[in-house]
């Protein structure tokens, strides 16, 4: 089974520059899940939210939600790549996916993020291992 999102310790361990350019980013929709990162530090119980929950997260409004940071699912990492101009070769038409396994592509979508969310700029940092140069 290919997992869907990334690990909370890998969403933790983004610099605190690359957890406000990934919130930034983010655009609630319905069924996003969130981490509430007023406890997600802590060794207590970490609060994960569901976009549309009415009770905890009844509008879609960001202004509202800024302890919030969103869960990196595959729809969102393609979603961030693609928006960034580093999903698709321009010039071959390959999207990042077309040489990765399926049991490495969350990793090889969280990487590309990650690099470019730590890096905070649109410049691709990286090759993939047997596929195409990422624009």
């Amino acid at each position: 089974m290919i997992p869907y999102a990334i690990d909370l310790p890998d969403l933790l361990s983004l610099s605190p520059q690359a957890k406000e350019r990934w919130f930034d980013w983010w655009q609630p929709d319905l069924g996003h899940v969130c981490v509430d990162m007023t406890f997600a530090e802590g060794d207590d119980q970490t609060d994960i939210i569901i976009a549309g929950d009415t009770d905890l997260m009844p509008t879609l409004d960001k202004e509202h939600y800024s302890d919030l940071l969103p869960w990196p699912t595959i729809t969102l990492l393609i979603a961030y790549l693609d928006e960034h101009s580093l999903y698709q070769d321009a010039k071959t038409g390959k999207t990042v996916l077309d040489s990765v396994p399926p049991d490495d592509v969350l990793d090889e979508l969280w990487f590309l993020v990650r690099e470019h969310l730590e890096n905070g700029n649109d410049q691709p940092q990286r090759r993939l291992k047997k596929g195409p140069t990422v624009h």
